[in-house]
This record gives C-alpha cells, sequence and structure tokens, in this order.
C-alpha cells in the first residue's frame, strides 16, 4: 500500500511518537521536520502558537498571472449586463487561465475574508 503524505501533529510528545512507531509498522516512513509550507499555507511556530499565512502563496499566483503591482481599480459593475461565449477572442492556452481561476478558487476557499474582493 502507499500513502503519500501523512502529517501527525499534536501536543504531547509521546504520544506522537508512539503514534508514528505504529504508523513505521505499517508503512515505510520518513521524518520531514517541522512543518513550514504544506498545501500553500506557510506554518510558523513560536511562543505564542503556530500561525499559518498564505501570503507567498498569493504572491505566486499574482506573479504567475503577471500582476505584481497591479493597483485596485474601482469600477461600477454594470447590472444586467450580458456575456455571450461569441463575445472576445478565444485564448491561445485555457489551461493558464484555469489555473489561475483554480487558484483564485483555492484562495476563496481557504480564506473567506477575501473572497468578496476576488468575486
Amino acid at each position: 500500500m502507499y500513502v503519500d503524505d501523512i502529517i501527525v501533529t499534536g501536543n504531547d510528545d509521546s504520544t506522537i511518537f508512539s503514534i508514528i512507531s505504529q504508523l513505521q509498522c505499517e508503512f515505510v516512513m520518513k521524518d520531514l521536520g517541522d512543518l513550514s509550507y504544506f498545501l500553500g499555507i506557510e506554518a510558523a511556530r513560536d511562543q505564542t502558537g503556530l500561525h499559518l499565512q498564505q501570503s507567498k502563496y498569493i504572491v505566486d499566483l499574482l506573479d504567475h498571472a503577471n500582476m505584481v503591482g497591479s493597483r485596485p481599480y474601482k469600477a461600477p459593475c454594470i447590472s444586467g449586463s450580458k456575456m455571450s461565449k461569441f463575445d472576445g477572442e478565444l485564448l491561445v492556452d485555457p489551461s493558464e487561465y484555469r489555473h489561475i481561476i483554480g487558484a483564485l478558487q483555492y484562495v476563496t476557499i481557504t480564506r473567506p475574508d477575501i473572497a468578496y474582493f476576488v468575486n
């Protein structure tokens, strides 16, 4: 059986060690060290706790979309406007568009505080 990633975390080191030992009896495993970056989320631990942030993921996304340094633009949305799949020019590579939209959807799911601004 093949298991891709398993993350074991908690406050009790002896319990964590016990769980990892039991898992090692069943699976081939290696310790990757402390969590620092997983699924686009940076993790940093200090005396006050574990802090999670996505700034690197968002900056990488802006860089990928060539939007680093872009400024907000206030423009009212036209109510009732209709779009058609026949308007505009076709994209040469629609997978690029799909990648950016998927990344934006991931950010809005994991960061509901910015969902309003993306939509």
